[in-house]
């Protein structure tokens, strides 16, 4: 089993990340820019692709929502 966790630090890939069900670990808060801490790295990455390359696809409710979420979490650390 790999172990190694998927980090990045554009809020709007963490977002499309969250929506579709990838489960966020934590934010690496010491220094800028914050990281966003996901689980699974093998999966996170080929999604990491499909969002660079616009063939995800996520339901914009969603979407929105992740946005709205992780901008929180940012603003209250």
């Amino acid at each position: 089993m790999d172990d190694k966790q998927y980090r990045t630090s554009d809020l709007y890939e963490a977002a499309a990340l969250y929506a579709t069900g990838e489960k966020m670990v934590g934010i690496e808060a010491e220094r800028m820019p914050y990281k966003f801490v996901f689980r699974d790295y093998k999966v996170c990455e080929s999604k990491s692709f499909e969002y660079i390359n616009e063939e995800m696809a996520v339901v914009a409710k969603k979407y929105a929502d992740a946005v709205k979420l992780l901008k929180n979490r940012i603003n209250s650390l």
